[in-house]
Formats: structure tokens, sequence, C-alpha cells
């Protein structure tokens, strides 16, 4: 074999290092990531006045995943539902009505609840008359009184959960604090007519991933991915550090998610995701190609 085949051969070598290698080790290189924790608070857990079944099965998981990436994430975000004692979403705000039954609220274009229905002054000081045919019409779900601002213990409070682990840089962001207008989603109220702080935080930080875990998987962390997609992140959801409010729903709210491109997964395969997912490639390494080269030369 002549020395120009091999010069020839070890030349191609060199050059698919430089173009695979890159790419391996810098599949994560710019990535910043969030971590959400979304309303692990008392009023969604075991005795909480609309506790979500199992809801106190994410906790070890979300703690799991903090101490496991605790280095991976750029900054942690723990949302909490934080309503007044006579939010529009409760079913005693609302005469004759009763909890998870649906009704019609309306809105102006620019957020101001309407009067009508169950909508009166006396309840709502805040609300205006709205012109027939104007406006903006929002299907809400009644809800038992839950996770009121500042009471921190029994059924309705909106204490986070003594056992989560929190660190003294977390950023708290609040939602649902007014009373005519109902937060899901940790960015957006259900009407999109305005946003927490929780978008503008992530930009400052920088950040273009969220992992979003917490309560409940058909209700606020679905809404919470859907807008986050809507906001151009790359979203995932940790499937086994969230649950449903209810089968069916919790069906259907994967069903949006993954339509939407939003990442389900589970907690164990967010080493692949902070890291930089294996991949076939990675086996050539310098080391392994070089010693390929060496041989081929020695024989």
């Amino acid at each position: 074999k002549s020395w120009g085949l091999y010069a020839s051969l070890y030349s191609s070598m060199i050059l698919i290092i430089a173009l695979v290698v890159p790419s391996v080790q810098g599949a994560d290189d710019g990535k910043k990531t969030a971590l959400l924790i979304v309303d692990v608070q008392e009023c969604f857990l075991p005795g909480g006045s609309l506790s979500v079944t199992d809801g106190n099965e994410v906790i070890p998981v979300i703690n799991w995943i903090r101490e496991t990436y605790k280095d991976q994430f750029s900054l942690v975000a723990v949302t909490k539902d934080w309503h007044c004692d006579r939010h529009v979403s409760f079913a005693n705000s609302h005469s004759g009505k009763t909890s998870f039954e649906d009704i019609t609220l309306r809105y102006t274009n620019n957020g101001t609840l309407c009067l009508g229905g169950t909508v009166t002054n006396l309840t709502f000081p805040e609300a205006v008359s709205c012109p027939v045919g104007t406006g903006r019409e929002l299907t809400q779900t009644l809800w038992p009184v839950h996770c009121v601002q500042n009471v921190n213990s029994g059924p309705t409070s909106s204490k986070l959960d003594t056992t989560l682990l929190r660190e003294a840089d977390d950023v708290i962001i609040n939602k649902g604090m007014s009373c005519h207008v109902d937060f899901y989603s940790a960015f957006f109220d259900i009407g999109r007519f305005g946003m927490t702080n929780l978008d503008s935080t992530l930009q400052s930080a920088g950040i273009d991933t969220i992992i979003i875990t917490g309560l409940a998987l058909d209700y606020c962390v679905k809404y919470t991915a859907l807008d986050g997609r809507f906001l151009d992140y790359d979203v995932y959801v940790v499937k086994d550090a969230t649950r449903g409010v209810a089968k069916g729903t919790s069906d259907e709210a994967l069903a949006q998610l993954t339509a939407q491109k939003v990442h389900v997964i589970d907690a164990v395969d967010l080493s692949g995701v902070l890291h930089g997912a294996a991949s076939p490639v990675a086996i050539l390494s310098p080391a392994v190609l070089l010693t390929w080269v060496s041989a081929y030369m020695y024989f």
C-alpha cells in the first residue's frame, strides 16, 4: 500500500472528526433550560378543596429531578394559583350554580367582565354593561373555592406543599390574581387578555427550553405547555411528574400536546434532553477513529 493512500485516508478521517465530533459534543451548546413547577399547592393535594387524585405522587418525582439535574437548569419557576375569595371561577360566586358546571362569560375586547346572567355588580363591582353582540364569550368551568390568597391552612390553602424542594432563587409566579378572569396557563389568562410575568422572566434569562411538571395535567399544565409553544419555546412535559383531574380529559390533553409538538417524556428521559440525546455517530469519537486509522496504516 502506498503512503499516499495512507495520507489520503488519514486526512479523510480527520475531516470526519472535525465535522462529526463537534456536532455530538456540542449538541446542547447554547441551550438554556428552565424547570417549571406548576401549582403544587395544598388546595390541589389530598385534603384540599380541589384535590387531584394522586397529586402528591408528583412531589418525589419533581424533587428527584431537582436533585439529579440541579446544575442543568438556568432558572426554576414555581407557579401558584392565587385567587381572591370571590373569584369568577368559584361556583359560590354565581347564584344557583354548582361546582364543575360550565357557564358562559362575556368580556370586552380588552378583558373587562360584562354584566349579565350570574354576573352582577354585587359580586363583581368592576363588571360593566356591554352592548349586545359586542365583546367575546368564553366558557368558564366553575370550581370549588380553592387556592385563596394568603390562606395558609385548610382545604382552600394556597400554600406550596412543604415537602416540595425549594431554593432561595426560585422564581414565584402568581396567577389568577384578578377576580374577574381565570388563569390555567402560567403565561396567559384564558382569554389571552393579559399575561403573568413568566414570559418576561424567561426572556430576561435567555431561556429557550422549558420542562414542565406539576398539577394538573389536563388544565394548568396543558395550557402552560400550549402557551409555551405559542410563545415559541421548546416545551417538554414530564408525564410522571404530573397528574390529571380525570382520565378522559388527561388523555385528550396528551393528544393535544403531541399535536402541538410538545414533547411528552418521563423523568428518566431528561438526561437525553439536558445533555443532548445519544446518537449512533457518537461512537465515531476521535480516539476510536485515530485508533482505526493507525491500525490500518500499521497493517
